[in-house]
């Protein structure tokens, strides 16, 4: 015999139980697309053998090694400032971080909702686009390229717009995501000192992860979006930059940080939310190489939100970290190209 609230629930809830049902269908019955090697499409990026080598060859055109010292030079900058940050800090006394707290009147239902309806959707769309394609068919140079800027402004179009239709419903202000933007110079400095400081763990990350993936045999693998993007020249260029600096860290934050972590907070105490948070947030970049950074990168980002309640100082951070990773890829590919 089944309780009124479990039959008010299946009726309340009826679309999200059928959206649920059909993305875990969809997950586990439709064969998954072959990941296109690059390699196999005559763009490579070189390893770090090849690149050492090239350079001490002097093969690397001008242009290329210009641009690789500069980012080389960028990246000393921050790690000899996130070195010093550290240093000061500890000869001052380290001291258990003091944080403000962020709590919030929602449980994990919400986000779960939200995650669940961006899958349902962002497979509509996709299968709205295949559907296109295979009706008018069409092959330009660019078409693998627009599809993939599409799916990423829709997939962010649609967390921002779930966020914001779960906050008018529900009666909460939207104050709640602690989002202002009258404090963005403010935010930035402090996420710019923030990440200097992690800047020399994240190297130390690195390294060790790169060793590490080259004992398990696993293969870096950027983000289609990413590497198809990098590729390009001008327009597809520039809609990377949008989404990877702009675009993504503000959605992403809003709903990593705005709403999933503080309700998780509910679920799981101090330190541990920050760190299961990280690593589902490791996990939605589909990205195994890179896993242990990004998850530190998680962390970071809900220690600061956590330690300073302004979400525009993880936005800020996360969009710093994207550019520099953008700026560095960037830079690989042209030299890449330049020995090819």
């Amino acid at each position: 015999m089944s309780s009124p609230q479990g039959d008010n629930f299946f009726r309340r809830e009826k679309l999200f139980i059928f959206a649920l049902l059909f993305v875990v269908g969809f997950l586990i019955f439709v064969p998954r697309a072959p990941v296109e090697d690059p390699a196999a499409r005559g763009d490579g990026v070189p390893t770090q053998e090849e690149l050492m080598e090239a350079w001490s060859a002097g093969d690397i055109p001008a242009g290329a090694r210009l641009l690789l010292t500069g980012v080389m030079a960028l990246f000393a900058a921050i790690l000899i400032s996130g070195i010093f940050l550290n240093a000061n800090r500890i000869s001052r006394g380290v001291s258990a971080p003091a944080f403000a707290g962020v709590s919030v009147p929602w449980g994990l239902f919400p986000p779960i909702k939200i995650a669940v309806y961006t899958l349902f959707a962002l497979i509509l769309f996709q299968s709205f686009e295949a559907f296109l394609a295979g009706v008018f068919p069409a092959d330009y140079p660019q078409r693998k390229v627009f599809l993939l800027i599409r799916i990423a402004l829709f997939q962010n179009a649609v967390v921002l717009a779930l966020v914001l239709l779960f906050f008018r419903r529900s009666g909460h202000s939207i104050s709640r995501l602690n989002l202002n933007a009258d404090r963005f110079l403010w935010g930035f400095k402090r996420a710019l000192k923030s990440y200097a400081a992690f800047f020399p763990v994240l190297i130390l990350i690195l390294v060790g992860s790169h060793h590490l993936n080259r004992v398990l045999g696993v293969e870096p693998s950027p983000q289609p979006l990413v590497s198809r993007l990098l590729e390009e020249r001008g327009f597809a260029l520039f809609w990377l930059g949008v989404i990877a600096v702009f675009l993504a860290p503000l959605v992403e934050e809003i709903y990593f940080r705005g709403v999933f972590y503080p309700a998780l907070k509910k679920w799981i105490k101090l330190p541990g939310a920050m760190l299961v948070s990280a690593l589902l947030f490791s996990l939605v970049h589909l990205e195994p190489a890179g896993l242990i950074p990004i998850f530190a990168l998680g962390v970071l980002l809900a220690w600061s939100y956590e330690k300073t309640r302004e979400l525009m100082v993880p936005i800020m951070i996360h969009a710093i970290h994207n550019a520099l990773v953008l700026v560095y890829s960037l830079a690989i590919i042209r030299v890449s190209e330049g020995i090819g």
